[in-house]
C-alpha cells in the first residue's frame, strides 16, 4: 500500500503544473555609471546623466534575473519608482499598500512635489515623488533600430 501511494504521490507531483517564481535581484542607490550601463547597448552611447529629481538610494535600482526571476519580459534593467525599489521588488501580498511587501513601514520616502508641465498636462495630480534622470543618447549612425 505504501508503494502505491508513494507512486501516485509522484505522479501528482510531476502533473501539478504550478508555475514557482523567485524574484528578480536589485541593487539599489546606483550610480549614474551603472544606469547609463544598463540602458545603453552597442551602437547607442549615453553621456550627460543627472539625476534631476528623486531619491538615488529609494527609488532608483538596477535589475538582473528578470525573465526567470520575476517573468518580467526582460533580464536586466533599471528601476525607478514612485515608491521604493525594496518596495516594487518585494512579494505582492492582497492587501492594498502600505502592508503587501512588509517594509513600507521601515522604508518611507519623504513627499515631494515635481511640476512637470507635459505630465501635469495630462494629469494635474501626477506630480507626486517624480524620479526625473536625463541623458544625451548619441545613436550609431549604422543603427537601424533600437
Amino acid at each position: 500500500m505504501k508503494k502505491i501511494t508513494l507512486i501516485t504521490f509522484f505522479i501528482v507531483l510531476l502533473f501539478n503544473g504550478k508555475e514557482v517564481l523567485s524574484q528578480a535581484t536589485f541593487t539599489a542607490n546606483p550610480t549614474d555609471v551603472a544606469l547609463t550601463t544598463q540602458l545603453g547597448g552597442t551602437g547607442i552611447t549615453i553621456s550627460n546623466p543627472t539625476l534631476e529629481n528623486g531619491s538615488r538610494f529609494f527609488q532608483l535600482a538596477t535589475f538582473s534575473n528578470g525573465n526567470a526571476g520575476a517573468s518580467l519580459s526582460i533580464d536586466t534593467g533599471v528601476l525607478m519608482t514612485t515608491g521604493t525599489a525594496t518596495q516594487a521588488f518585494g512579494s505582492n501580498g492582497t492587501a492594498a499598500f502600505p502592508s503587501n511587501s512588509g517594509v513600507a513601514a521601515t522604508e518611507q520616502v519623504q513627499p515631494t512635489t515635481y511640476n512637470d508641465p507635459d505630465i501635469i498636462a495630462i494629469d494635474p495630480n501626477a506630480n507626486f515623488d517624480v524620479v526625473v534622470f536625463s541623458f544625451d543618447v548619441v545613436l550609431d549612425p549604422r543603427l537601424t533600430a533600437l
